[in-house]
């Protein structure tokens, strides 16, 4: 192959690789049309950068293979492989824009080759015929690495061999170094099982703290939190609670879901949330704001001198906010992937591999890639496809959670902020009221009841005796008549939608100190605002001022 060709080829193959840089990690097109011409030109340099990287890669491959049947099939299997992955990750476009017969026939034809494949093996789970199909991938690309190895040059072989070995010595020692940004990536099932009970009471005179109690996925529901139309009887801590709070009944949350509401409760900032791999911005109109940066609640908190705790899902807490947290842990959403659930010591290796992708991610920041779709695709790393949350792991997700929390107030001796991240009640049905586990053991479950309303209170209900518990933990080690307590949402129960329509309404309860009755508050109040009220408790906790709370 001749120079010209080489250069014509190079192109093609950084052409699909810079796709799978940027367009695969950000597949929107609305993304495309937001770009700068800032981001534009980082991407035009990362394709030159690819492009010579690629035709000195394939000058080499060139200069070390002799054969030129060999040089043409080599070549071509790349080639393939390099243009095969773009079309692969837009099959389900492709397939859309189908007239409905073809489709029809198409989806038979696979359900069809689908059914064959799973017949023969014995135990006929998912799991195992994608193991299989990795195993045979596998089979035939180390085929083709030894036939490469064997037509290349004695002079050569030794050589080529000494950087693979040196490769694979690089990603074995990565298995000990992923994915930093969270604390714990790897749940102990054992807590899903295990009794959550209130904590000692401590003795002496007890600190004054500020708990923020996050549940995820929570909708207002009149069940909870009406003024007369409340189920007293099953929510009895709720109710207990609401009786000396401020009650929000046309509370919205600042953001549609967890990525975009939380930045902005933490912050007093609206805007759009953009996230990258190096650092995560709130922007808007007037300003571009870094979240680490920024003025927050925990900034607030150490202001005045209190020890900050965090723990919570989905959020990078512990990486955002490290310079804040006297302690803390946080866990990815991923942890509860049935996927990625470890189950023997094979499925462990080769789950670190997967992992270890979020590792290099954030090198993507350097070429101007953000967008909250890079955010999603770091816990599903890239997989194509909806990831699975598993009902046992979700479970086990949310004692930790609890657990930590616990561990955090039993520890602590002076004044301090808690913020808690609690994963439920958002589905998957984890708990029955009772606190009973849908599982009775870690089967790893595939599929769990369809989620609607009745199990959405159901696992409420359970919310409200944890609820209990942990309002005990606080009189047990904190003031708890001089300390502030805050019970809210990231967003409604999004997947009910038809239920709760409105994916901001939310529930927000706010204790303040030495309140002892109920006030509703029917006005529309926004949790972007929450700093505020955290501020008003430390400067009136600080001067010994009322302070005109709402």
């Amino acid at each position: 192959m001749n120079k010209k060709n080489l250069f014509l080829y190079s192109f093609v193959l950084a052409t699909f690789i810079c796709y799978l840089l940027v367009a695969g990690a950000t597949p929107r097109w609305a993304h495309f049309l937001h770009r700068t011409i800032f981001d534009i030109v980082l991407d035009i340099l990362v394709l030159l950068f690819v492009w010579a990287a690629v035709f000195l890669f394939v000058i080499l491959i060139d200069f070390l293979i002799k054969k030129s049947r060999a040089k043409v099939i080599i070549f071509w299997m790349i080639a393939v492989l390099f243009c095969a992955f773009p079309f692969y990750s837009l099959r389900y476009e492709l397939i859309v824009s189908l007239p409905r017969i073809l489709k029809e026939e198409l989806f038979d034809t696979y359900l069809r080759l689908k059914l064959f494949i799973y017949s023969t093996f014995l135990e006929s789970r998912t799991e195992n015929v994608q193991l299989f199909l990795k195993v045979l991938a596998i089979i035939i690309i180390g085929g083709a690495f030894l036939y490469l190895t064997y037509i290349l040059s004695k002079k050569y072989r030794k050589g080529f061999l000494t950087v693979n070995v040196v490769l694979c010595c690089v990603l074995l020692l990565n298995l000990f170094y992923y994915n930093d940004r969270f604390k714990t990536t790897s749940l102990d099932t054992s807590l899903y099982s295990a009794k959550i009970y209130p904590l000692e009471k401590k003795e002496g005179e007890l600190p004054k703290t500020v708990h923020i109690i996050l549940f995820d996925a929570f909708a207002y529901t009149e069940d909870i939190f009406s003024k007369g139309e409340a189920d007293i009887e099953k929510y009895k801590n709720f109710s207990k609670l609401l009786s000396q709070s401020y009650v929000f009944h046309k509370a919205e949350s600042p953001g549609d879901n967890t990525a975009t509401s939380i930045p902005k409760m933490f912050t007093k900032k609206d805007g759009d949330v953009v996230y990258s791999y190096s650092k995560s911005y709130i922007e808007n109109e007037n300003e571009r704001i870094s979240l680490y940066d920024t003025p927050n609640i925990f900034s607030l908190a150490r202001e005045y001198n209190d020890s900050v705790y965090i723990t919570g899902n989905f959020h990078t807490y512990c990486y955002d906010f490290k310079d804040w947290v006297s302690d803390c842990n946080d866990y990815p959403a991923y942890a509860s992937f049935y996927s990625l659930a470890q189950k023997n010591f094979i499925e462990k290796i080769y789950n670190r591999f997967r992992i270890i992708k979020a590792s290099w991610m954030p090198f993507l920041g350097m070429f101007g890639i953000e967008d909250e779709e890079l955010f999603y695709k770091v816990p599903s790393l890239y997989k194509i496809g909806r990831e699975h949350i598993d009902t046992y792991l979700w479970g086990a997700q949310f004692k930790s959670i609890v657990f930590d929390y616990q561990k955090f107030m039993r520890e602590n001796n002076k004044n301090a902020l808690f913020f808690t991240h609690l994963n439920l009640p958002h589905d998957p049905y984890s708990f029955n009221a009772k606190g009973e586990t849908v599982a009775d053991e870690p089967v790893y479950m595939e599929s769990y009841p369809a989620w609607n309303k009745e199990l959405f209170l159901e696992q409420a209900q359970y919310m409200d005796k944890v609820l209990g518990i942990l309002l005990e933990d606080i009189e047990n080690t904190a003031d708890y008549d001089k300390s502030l307590i805050i019970i809210t949402a990231d967003h409604s129960a999004k997947n009910l939608s038809t239920v709760f329509p409105d994916t901001r309404h939310i529930p927000l309860i706010v204790k303040t100190p030495f309140q002892k009755k109920r006030k509703d508050i029917d006005e529309e109040y926004s949790t972007l605002y929450l700093m505020d009220i955290v501020k008003n408790y430390y400067e009136s906790r600080d001067s010994g001022k009322k302070v005109d709370w709402f």
